[in-house]
């Protein structure tokens, strides 16, 4: 049985695809909504917001509306330039200066984070497929 990982969805769940056939669709956890609201309090438009992050045109816009989601690099520097966190921006936490604690992480993402903290891609993806086998 062939099961592959999509690293770039790992920071909103993971995106399973077993022989091919999607298993699981990787859902969107980015809010657009929160971005609006935060760039308008903090007095940018959506061009400001894209020239001081070096982001193509409609970039933001499409951020907002839900028809993109940003990098996690991106959303590092989107959160950075509104003085908000990326936990915010993500959904985990309602104030925007929190932080989701370690304690609400269950052991799976716990382990999940310690792989790929160490930069031990091996090891996350064992750890992810494992998961993936106990789910199903």
């Amino acid at each position: 049985m062939h099961i592959a990982v999509n690293m770039h969805s790992l920071y909103d769940g993971l995106h399973i695809e077993k022989q091919g056939m999607k298993m699981k669709e990787r859902k969107k956890i980015f809010r657009g909504d929160r971005l609006k609201q935060i760039r308008e309090v903090r007095g940018f438009t959506q061009d400001e917001l894209e020239s001081r992050l070096k982001l193509g045109n409609t970039t933001i816009y499409r951020y907002e509306k839900g028809d993109a989601e940003p990098s996690p690099v991106v959303i590092g520097g989107i959160a950075r330039e509104l003085e908000v966190t990326a936990d915010y921006l993500l959904g985990l936490v309602d104030d925007p200066s929190a932080h989701l604690e370690e304690s609400e992480l269950s052991s799976i993402e716990r382990k999940l984070l310690s792989a790929f903290r160490r930069g031990d891609l091996r090891d996350l993806m064992k750890i992810a497929s494992e998961e993936a086998e106990t789910e199903h």
